[in-house]
């Protein structure tokens, strides 16, 4: 009866209905709609509007890929982060027109497949491949350089931890070699100047997404190194798991006058946008 969020405004239609012992709410609305509720939700408010295009473009591709996500729960789409966040009607008029101008447009690959279209807070100067992160290599989710993400808010990270624990933790978890001098020295002094997907020592190896996952950091974009006394310190470069755009990266491109065709072809390779309607026509032929 008295929600503890702001409120939120929903287009189109409302359904309630009870679910074991919640109430279940489903808005049933048209896709632009939903999509301009997503671009704020995922872009934020007070964004610029060639940053809302590439967003709203991402998001119709990403709805349009995953619309039977939930089908045997009798809803498309959630509205959280396992889907796409999504807070009904955006605030934002400055989203209307970015929906309006990129009207039906999807990003494809080089078979007119949907893409999977995946973004981040930040890379950390570097995204990611496909292969790395998920363990499926696509043509468009190559790992590039990315100077515009380095002067964003998320573009570092500290975290501090006891050595012990730390040790403990590769040790029990993973089978790591700690109790080893050798094991022990590469789990205190790890560097990436680039991306790499294992922290590793002799046959041992142990996959960063997974201490990512297990300490909640920030991004597996980490080098770690030992303080004076017992501590060590994570210096983390980005925040998510760096596939795709870079949301901060092309934010900052957009300030600096770069069309959405422009970030799309920065971040995603191999790639093509097409019409809803011609895409249905090709994959008809």
């Amino acid at each position: 009866m008295n929600p503890d969020r702001k409120l939120r405004n929903y287009q189109n239609n409302l359904s309630f209905g009870v679910n074991e012992e919640n109430i279940r709410i489903i808005n049933e609305v048209v896709l632009d709609n939903y999509i301009a509720g997503v671009t704020e939700a995922e872009a934020g408010s007070r964004s610029t509007i060639e940053f809302y295009k590439v967003q709203a473009i991402l998001a119709r591709t990403f709805a349009l890929a995953h619309i039977n996500k939930h089908v045997t729960e009798g809803f498309s789409l959630c509205d959280q982060v396992h889907c796409q966040a999504y807070f009904g009607k955006p605030r934002d008029q400055n989203v209307y027109r970015a929906i309006e101008v990129t009207k039906g447009k999807v990003v494809v690959d080089e078979n007119l497949n949907l893409i999977v279209a995946a973004f981040h807070s930040n890379s950390g100067g570097q995204t990611a491949n496909s292969e790395d992160v998920w363990g499926s290599k696509t043509t468009y989710l190559r790992s590039i350089p990315d100077t515009f993400s380095m002067k964003m808010p998320n573009a570092r990270w500290e975290r501090r931890m006891l050595a012990d624990d730390w040790l403990s933790y590769l040790k029990l978890k993973h089978n790591f070699p700690t109790d080893d001098n050798v094991g022990k020295a590469a789990a205190l002094n790890f560097t990436q100047e680039s991306r790499k997907i294992y922290l590793e020592c002799n046959n041992s190896k142990v996959a960063l997404k997974n201490i990512r996952a297990d300490l909640q950091l920030k991004s597996t974009f980490f080098s770690i190194s030992r303080l004076s006394g017992d501590s060590i310190i994570f210096k983390g470069r980005g925040y998510g798991h760096g596939l795709g755009m870079c949301q901060e990266g092309a934010m900052r491109m957009s300030k600096m006058g770069y069309s959405y065709m422009d970030i799309l072809n920065f971040y995603f390779k191999n790639i093509q946008l097409m019409d809803l309607d011609k895409l249905s026509f090709f994959k008809d032929e």
